[in-house]
């Protein structure tokens, strides 16, 4: 599906028999075809939705699927040292597991050595320039919440304008081609997630 057509025909909300579930939302994921599917449906206080600095690939959520001949003109996939953001939400999620009681084993060296936090914006330069060029916050229940997630009072421009104080931007990131369009601070951003969330990353 594109843009979360087909979200109305399934319920992503939580059910409360669930005493606790940890969703990590991208800050800087702008595309209408990736949609924040929220899972609160409010009220029930079991779903954790947590902020994190980056596009969908930069939080664990990979890359669009391309056909095999696409795959190819667009490069290799990004390296470790270029999915290093993605160690970030990988730590937190790993962090909330533990706190729900799951025996999960520490988190190999590789996975938590940061060597360039390089942030991506997937858009095209002319959806960068655009003034509302953002993506829908749907409902569990698949319906428009809000039209952009920059609306959204926890996870929209409030945060957002926040991190962009420790994200060092490329000159002319708008409009020059490629996906990497900054360097993120990442003692910064580990003092933002401890003021945020409670937790911090080292």
């Amino acid at each position: 599906q594109i843009g979360g057509s087909h979200n109305h025909l399934y319920d992503f909300g939580i059910a409360q028999l669930w005493s606790w579930v940890s969703h990590a939302v991208a800050l800087h994921e702008h595309r209408w075809a990736f949609p924040l599917t929220s899972a609160d449906t409010g009220g029930a206080g079991n779903v954790v939705e947590a902020p994190f600095v980056g596009a969908h690939a930069d939080i664990g959520g990979g890359l669009a699927l391309l056909a095999p001949e696409q795959n190819d003109a667009a490069g290799p996939p990004p390296t470790a040292e270029d999915a290093d953001l993605a160690k970030i939400a990988l730590a937190w999620m790993h962090w909330q597991a533990l706190a729900a009681s799951v025996n999960f084993a520490d988190l190999s060296e590789a996975d938590i050595t940061l060597h360039a936090p390089l942030l991506r914006d997937m858009r095209g330069t002319l959806a960068r320039s655009l003034q509302r060029g953002d993506r829908a916050v749907l409902a569990p229940s698949g319906g428009t919440r809000l039209p952009y997630q920059d609306d959204d009072p926890r996870l929209g421009r409030a945060a957002r304008d926040q991190v962009e104080t420790f994200i060092q931007r490329l000159p002319d990131w708008r409009s020059q081609a490629g996906d990497i369009v900054g360097l993120v601070d990442m003692q910064g951003y580990a003092r933002w997630l401890e003021e945020t969330l409670g937790w911090n990353p080292n």
